[in-house]
């Protein structure tokens, strides 16, 4: 009974951040400037995504206590933020299990999510998946 709480739980999680990713105002990248936190040598749209990824893949990492839920208000901050369409972010989904799913040992017993999520922001396949999408903005 508890894995299915847990699962309806993470559903319905889910469910809020797709439609605060879908229903959040779409305000200028100049707005909350110091929150998001964008390097000024970087393209808005990719520090957007990228945030987005770090912070959902930190957000479905675990589901107990208050980071996950304040990372998940993060990615919705940076989708809602963002011009990529929203199969950018469903496919940036599938990558985050991907990262999620790989083994990863270190010096102490326990799970690695967190450099699962940092390799996941700084990886190739991120920037890739980024300009499959930012190609569909340019064509606009």
């Amino acid at each position: 009974m508890k894995s299915s709480k847990i699962s309806i739980g993470n559903c319905l999680k889910s469910l809020v951040v797709l439609l605060a990713i879908h229903f959040a105002p779409a305000a200028g990248a100049s707005d909350n400037a110091a929150t998001l936190a964008i390097h000024p040598a970087q393209p808005v749209q990719e520090a957007l995504f990228r945030n987005w990824l770090l912070s959902r893949c930190i957000a479905r990492s675990d589901n107990v206590g208050a980071l996950p839920a304040d990372a998940h208000r993060a990615a919705a901050l940076y989708a809602g933020k963002s011009r990529l369409p929203a199969a950018a972010f469903t496919a940036g989904d599938a990558l985050i299990d991907r990262f999620l799913d790989r083994p990863f040992r270190g010096p102490v017993e326990g799970s690695y999510h967190t450099v699962a999520c940092i390799d996941l922001y700084q990886s190739g396949e991120a920037r890739r998946l980024f300009d499959r999408f930012a190609a569909q903005l340019e064509d606009q």
